[in-house]
């Protein structure tokens, strides 16, 4: 094996994510032990882009219902499932190889388009695969709590790391929505990273959750039971191995999403060797206990390790006096299964769950005793189990839809939904149900029913809808996904002739629908409705698809409205992102408005590294006492691919918050040796120009994102390469013979900045730690 990210122990199976194949090996004797000639190793699934790459499969879970769950980084995947169907996942990240680039946009087996990382469901013998949520950069792992809602952490590329409640086929938002268009291409002038990251002010993404900056996040895990005090009962946790703390968050219910409250339930002391705890992953054991893997090191993984000591540790958390409790579970009596079925871990709680939905209507009464239960997470176990026992136990779960409980409401339609049953008469009893959760899921259950057939539960889902929470505004668009024309004519109809009000105004914005540009153009210009409403309806004809959407927003800017300036930016924006190109005439765009065509290509080649260092020992610098403030001046001349504070250019990744979770050894190796580590998304290219120069940086759009596989086609307007200090250019594919990535880094080595003292070095690490 060749760093298999994931492990997940279900009774005698064992699942091991090993891309490009997700792996299942039976113990079938019990012995714990693997004999071939006894035992069984099979290829469940296969096609998971990025073998040996950390942005690839990951975890696999159990979920409440009896499903398995997956998770797969931004590398993509083309994989068909047990079922015959094939799901391709791409974007133009370059660890997806030739086959990510090309698949990036086209719809799978089931009808829809999935970019970029996802979660995926699914049965454990591998059919009926579900996509339940993309757009993923890196996340690494997920948890399903007993409610059957799905939380995890995500990685980023500058500071906009986030915990996060995960909507149903919803999109993080990383990629454009065909995977092709970076997020710094897309970022509007005036919006913050986190916003622009995971594009919260662009219509057809789920709410970001808790961003909270700089990190390396790993796995996570929901603690509803255990050895634990009852106070931490609905917690969920996650490991953040470059800030080396365990986060803790109580999951509130804001609307039809979560408020994301955050807290440290373990950290480090800064003190000795604690520099090297990097917690991987966090989990939930069977004897209730918390416990956190621990692979130590100086560096957070991914690319490389510092311990040659090859150290680690798993630690427990529980109770002072704590002594783990001897487990012997029963899976032949129902009494012994209902006790599992109460398990802290969640994949113990499984094999319980794949027997009593086989037991039929005798475990009922168990059933009813356990959905009584103190503890609400136990008690929503049993409703998973009810509509696989026959009449009596559909029955049972019918009637916990009309239970007080917001929260056994949602279970019991989500247990119905998961047991293959037609949901439409259950949606239609519900839509008006008082509670967001539950309408929420109505929504999410209507996405593959024809309009005729959900139209009039769409519309009372709209009304009650209160024109702010944005997790029910996306619930509706995802239902809706390849219908929001159809569905904004027959809200304008009910509407007649009614002037728009603001929710009108934010539904058409998530559906952009051609046929709304003549009302949202006079929206515009309409000087009696204040600026943001006006920018709002400019906004929705920037989301339009094809060539009205840019007719229009010239005409936007021809016409000198209150929002001429505003309708500029997005010529300029959609231009430079390619994504209006060859929709209409460019050099009409930038004769009437001044948009900037692609200009002749400058070239950068980027200095060979130094064949023979000239820089101070390690040992001499860590022997100095470092000053913050020499340390500013210095990493001035960092500035040119780095963010520090407020100065600095994105070349590189951001260094706001990189020093606090590194030791000055840390720090001082990643100078001296800048080309020891490269973050990934900062893999160099080089352009190849036709008349023999070439542009070495970092290809941020255009051209199929061609890197090294393809040659520019004349179909692709434009490539966007970024070189050293920040500097952007747009190039004619008419210059470009090829694109290929740079075997060396493009890195400025110490000794070439000036950079020779040992104090110089002490300096800098010293302020890098105080940057926020």
């Amino acid at each position: 094996m060749i760093a298999p990210l994931g492990i997940a122990v279900f009774g005698n199976r064992i699942l091991v994510s090993q891309p490009p194949e997700l792996l299942i090996y039976t113990d079938v004797d019990n012995n714990l032990k693997f004999d071939p000639k006894v035992d069984k190793r099979e290829v469940l699934l296969t096609g998971f882009f990025g073998e040996n790459h950390d942005h690839s499969l990951h975890a696999g879970t159990a979920g409440p219902s009896g499903k398995w769950y997956i998770n797969q980084g931004n590398c993509g995947a083309e994989f068909t499932d047990k079922s015959g169907r094939t799901f391709r996942i791409g974007s133009s990240y370059r660890g997806g190889g030739k086959r990510g680039v090309e698949i990036s946009g086209m719809k799978s087996d089931d009808g829809y388009i999935w970019v970029g990382g996802f979660i995926g469901r699914m049965n454990p013998d591998g059919t009926n695969v579900e996509i339940v949520g993309h757009n993923m950069r890196n996340s690494y792992e997920h948890t399903v709590n007993s409610l059957g809602e799905i939380f995890q952490s995500d990685n980023d590329d500058p500071p906009a790391c986030r915990n996060s409640y995960v909507l149903e086929y919803g999109s993080a938002g990383f990629f454009s929505a065909n995977g092709m268009i970076s997020w710094e291409t897309s970022r509007r002038p005036g919006q913050s990273i986190p916003v622009a990251h995971w594009r919260q002010e662009d219509p057809g993404f789920m709410p970001s959750g808790d961003v909270y900056g700089s990190g390396s996040p790993t796995g996570v895990a929901f603690y509803e039971n255990g050895a634990l005090p009852e106070k931490y009962n609905g917690m969920y946790l996650a490991a953040e191995a470059a800030q080396r703390v365990i986060f803790q968050y109580f999951p509130k219910t804001d609307g039809a999403g979560y408020e994301m409250k955050r807290s440290n339930f373990v950290q480090t002391n800064n003190k000795g060797n604690s520099f090297n705890f990097r917690p991987s992953d966090v989990e939930v054991g069977a004897d209730g206990a918390i416990y956190i893997c621990d692979w130590y090191d100086s560096r957070v993984g991914g690319h490389g390790t510092n311990d040659n000591s090859r150290s680690g540790a798993i630690y427990r958390i529980a109770p002072k006096g704590f002594k783990a409790p001897e487990l012997k579970p029963d899976t032949q009596s129902i009494t012994g299964l209902i006790e599992l079925l109460k398990s802290p871990s969640d994949n113990v709680r499984f094999l319980a769950v794949e027997k009593l939905k086989k037991a039929g209507e005798k475990v009922l009464p168990a059933l009813q005793k356990l959905m009584t239960h103190k503890n609400k997470w136990i008690a929503a176990r049993a409703i998973w189990i009810l509509p696989y026992l026959g009449d009596k136990g559909k029955q049972l779960c019918e009637k916990s839809l009309k239970n007080n409980d917001e929260n056994i409401r949602m279970v019991a339609f989500k247990a119905l939904r998961r047991a293959g049953i037609d949901m439409l008469s259950y949606c239609q009893k519900l839509a008006v149900d008082s509670s967001s959760l539950v309408r929420r899921e109505v929504a999410i259950a209507l996405r593959t029913f024809s309009l005729k057939d959900k139209q009039s539960i769409l519309l009372k889902l709209y009304e009650l809808w209160d024109g702010q929470d944005k997790t029910y505004l996306e619930a509706i668009g995802l239902c809706v996904t390849g219908q929001e024309a159809e569905f904004w004519k027959v809200l304008k109809a009910q509407k007649s002739n009614q002037p728009w009000n603001d929710k009108f105004a934010r539904m058409t914005w998530r559906l952009y629908p051609e046929a709304a540009i003549p009302e949202l153009m006079a929206r515009a210009n309409d000087a009696k409705l204040s600026e943001a409403q006006r920018k709002l309806a400019v906004d929705t004809i920037a989301f339009v698809e094809g060539k009205a959407a840019p007719e229009a927003m010239l005409k936007l800017y021809l016409q000198n409205g209150p929002e001429k300036e505003y309708a500029h930016m997005w010529l300029n924006l959609n231009f430079d992102g390619n994504k209006w190109d060859g929709l209409i005439d460019r050099d009409l765009v930038a004769e009437k408005a001044g948009v900037i065509k692609p200009g002749k290509p400058v070239p950068y080649k980027h200095p060979e590294p130094p064949k023979k260092r000239d820089v101070p020992v390690m040992a001499d610098i860590l022997k100095l006492k470092g000053d913050a403030e020499r340390g500013k001046v210095s990493a001035a001349r960092c500035a040119m691919c780095h963010k520090m504070g407020e100065l600095g250019s994105l070349f590189g990744p951001s260094l706001n918050g990189w020093g606090k979770s590194r030791s000055s050894e840390q720090i001082v190796t990643a100078i001296l040796n800048p080309d020891q580590d490269i973050a990934h998304g900062y893999h160099s290219s080089r352009v190849y120009l036709k008349n023999g120069e070439v542009i070495d940086g970092l290809v941020k759009s255009g051209a199929k994102r061609a890197w090294h596989f393809v040659n520019i086609k004349n179909g692709d307007s434009f490539l966007i390469i970024k070189t050293i200090g920040g500097q952007t250019q747009k190039i004619s594919w008419r210059h470009i013979k090829e694109c290929r990535p740079l075997k060396a880094s493009m890195m400025l080595y110490p000794e070439s900045m000036g950079l020779s003292k040992a104090q110089d070095f002490a300096d800098i690490a010293e302020y890098l730690k105080t940057l926020k």
